[in-house]
């Protein structure tokens, strides 16, 4: 910063409109100045974000495009090559470059400068003071935060950071003890709370079917699944158990079409299986416990009551969750889909 006053002292007082060229080399030098005056700035914030055991790397332009989620744990290491210094200071032949894996910790984030803008109120017809961007953070692209490095000596130059996937190791409960403690993740976030519900239907159900030699329930069983479904609910872990709840029309629905079979459902589900299975061969998450979808809006509270005019034929089940006289529409009806195989 003392070399861009001094160049700006050199240039004297001068006429803008008279010496373009020393009026150009005065705003290149103002805006180098505010440049480092932020950097300036930005280091001492640095000082009181990291902690004593962190390390800061700056990145160049052509890395800065880098961005690793940190919440990712397999996606969060790098590995460094070609850095100059950096030698352990106790191990031999340690250095930088070959210590192994570095972990990206949290993101290198500044405060932003809060500024007041007016904003007409226009039933009251006045200008309104309102203060923007208080409180508000923005990311450094050129800044990583990582491990402590007090053990190498000083960094003298040169690089490169090459992002590394680790293996993460998952452990999954049996379906003895996930049943206990069950982690149901939601699908549907327009229906907060259903997937919890069908959770407890359908286990109810399945315990339902089982104690009965594999015969699934009808509506003329529902409080008999419900009283099933209450000792479910009674058999979660204390500490999830709020997360649950009993509905009896989520129950009476679960059973009333649990032998139907519903193809877009199907392929939903079909869909997610197979992405199961490819996980097995280690790429991916796979999917912890349970996973939960329903369509409930386009049944009735009611069996149809044309659905027992089944053909032997596959449209039996569209026939018992909506009827004959659906399926004799749709059969009728002359449609052209796009895209659909």
């Amino acid at each position: 910063m003392i070399q861009f006053d001094n160049e700006i002292k050199a240039l004297g007082e001068f006429d803008p409109e008279q010496d373009k060229d020393k009026a150009n080399k005065y705003n290149a030098l103002m805006d180098q100045l505010s440049v480092q005056k932020l950097e300036v700035k930005k280091l001492i914030e640095l000082k009181t974000i990291i902690k004593d055991d962190e390390t800061i790397i700056v990145l160049d332009r052509e890395q800065a495009d880098l961005r690793i989620e940190t919440s990712n744990d397999n996606e969060c290491f790098f590995q460094l090559e070609g850095v100059k210094g950096m030698v352990h200071k106790t191990e031999n032949g340690r250095t930088a470059n070959n210590v192994g894996l570095w972990k990206v910790k949290q993101e290198v984030k500044f405060s932003k400068k809060s500024r007041m803008i007016k904003l007409h109120n226009p039933f009251t017809n006045e200008n309104v003071d309102i203060e923007k961007d208080k409180n508000r953070t923005t990311l450094d692209s050129y800044l990583i935060r990582t491990t402590d490095s007090r053990n190498f000596s000083a960094y003298q130059g040169g690089g490169t950071l090459v992002q590394k996937k680790v293996p993460v190791r998952s452990d999954y409960l049996t379906w003895s003890e996930a049943v206990l403690k069950p982690k149901v993740l939601t699908a549907d976030f327009a229906k907060w709370g259903r997937a919890q519900q069908i959770h407890v239907a359908t286990q109810a159900m399945l315990i339902y079917t089982s104690e009965n030699n594999g015969t699934m329930p009808t509506v003329d069983n529902l409080q008999e699944v419900k009283t099933i479904a209450d000792k479910v609910l009674a058999n979660i872990d204390e500490e999830m158990r709020g997360e649950f709840a009993i509905d009896e029309n989520v129950i009476k629905k679960t059973i009333m079409h649990c032998k139907s079979e519903l193809h877009p459902l199907q392929a939903f589900f079909g869909g997610v299986a197979a992405q199961e299975v490819m996980k097995f061969t280690g790429k991916f998450l796979p999917l912890n416990q349970f996973l939960y979808l329903d369509c409930f809006e386009l049944i009735e509270d009611e069996l149809p009551t044309d659905n027992e005019c089944k053909e032997s034929s596959r449209y039996d089940h569209m026939i018992s969750m909506f009827g004959k006289d659906f399926a004799t529409k749709v059969h009728e009806s002359s449609t052209y889909l796009v895209g659909c195989g």
